[in-house]
């Protein structure tokens, strides 16, 4: 099982969009899973699931009973009012374009399914706690409390395949001999990311250990910020036409130019000349962003961090790239957590 460290402050699925509190060095996460207010977050989550699928059901029902039957037929109330009845046909056509519109805000199939099992394993953790919780109040003796029935952790070692995928399409930033790799799944409308630029946290990292490190940004929107899907897209065609050292100018200066404390982002309106302005060809950075011609590797990434069970951001895995062991820090913690954990895999190696 992976040791995921929950260290500091995550911006999960669907968080409120409040301005998030100063960071003072504790061990506040906003991470599904944790105890406390997480827990709730958590319940929370799995309520509103089961609320969207009853809406669902009752919206499909009610346009359903809005369109003209086929092959029905009537029945006599009390009143001697006379009832059509529905085809059951109607209603699954209804029900499958209004899960069609969960697909695509979502962001495809794929990634809806993916949302809808960790709901699920989220709900399996939360319903042995509330049990216990019950057991404890009630002064009996909680069933099975050490099974472990949350959502399972990504294998402690990476596979090949995982280990290239990771890798491929991927820019590295730094040496590409490094003994570790820090793999930084982020958000460039994310509060908590924006917030951990600020505070120079893998930029102490970089100087501190210089060619034994190296660095892959991978954008996700795993919170649904209404720009960040177009702000990642065009940081991968800044890559795609500039590299490592000009995709990495890109994304940084959108953060520099973005405020955590006010969630004041850096203008969608803007990407364009900002390209120009870190030095790629314009004219083809708008042919490759309006074309969205990265959006499906943009995609990948989410697909990859869900598979690990990363489900907020920042997260951050380390990855001993002889081994492929690898340890993840979940949210915006302190240099210092990172440090504990790398000093302990390059002691290991």
């Amino acid at each position: 099982m992976a040791k995921t460290t929950n260290t500091g402050l995550a911006d999960q699925i669907n968080p409120s969009r409040g301005t998030p509190p100063s960071y003072s060095g504790s061990n506040d996460s906003c991470s599904s899973g944790e105890s406390g207010g997480n827990s709730l977050i958590a319940l929370l989550i799995v309520v509103c699931t089961v609320l969207n699928i009853s809406t669902n059901w009752y919206l499909a029902r009610a346009a359903a009973n809005s369109i003209k039957p086929t092959n029905t037929t009537n029945t006599t109330n009390a009143t001697n009012t006379t009832i059509p009845t529905v085809s059951n046909a109607n209603v699954d056509a209804v029900a499958e374009t209004l899960k069609q519109i969960q697909y695509d805000q979502a962001g495809g199939k794929d990634i809806y399914d993916l949302y809808m099992k960790l709901q699920k394993l989220q709900a399996q953790g939360q319903k042995q706690k509330l049990e216990e919780q019950i057991k404890s109040l009630e002064g009996g003796t909680a069933a099975n409390p050490s099974a472990d029935t949350t959502a399972p952790s990504a294998s402690k070692t990476l596979t090949d395949t995982q280990y290239a995928g990771i890798f491929k399409d991927s820019y590295v930033e730094g040496n590409s001999k490094a003994v570790l790799t820090l793999v930084e799944y982020s958000d460039l409308e994310c509060p908590y990311c924006i917030m951990q630029k600020k505070n120079g946290t893998i930029d102490s990292l970089k100087k501190k250990y210089g060619d034994k490190i190296n660095v892959i940004f991978k954008p996700l929107n795993l919170a649904r910020h209404p720009g960040s899907d177009q702000k990642g897209w065009a940081s991968l065609c800044v890559g795609r036409l500039g590299g490592a050292e000009k995709y990495s100018k890109y994304y940084n200066t959108i953060m520099d130019k973005s405020e955590y404390q006010t969630q004041v982002v850096f203008p969608v309106d803007q990407l364009s000349s900002l390209a120009k302005e870190v030095g790629v060809d314009q004219k083809k950075f708008d042919s490759c962003y309006n074309g969205k011609e990265t959006e499906t590797l943009y995609k990948s990434y989410t697909t990859e961090a869900l598979a690990l069970k990363i489900n907020g951001t920042p997260s951050t895995m380390v990855i001993n790239n002889a081994t492929k062991s690898f340890d993840i820090v979940s949210g915006a913690a302190p240099a210092a957590n990172f440090e504990t954990m790398i000093d302990t895999m390059l002691a290991a190696k």
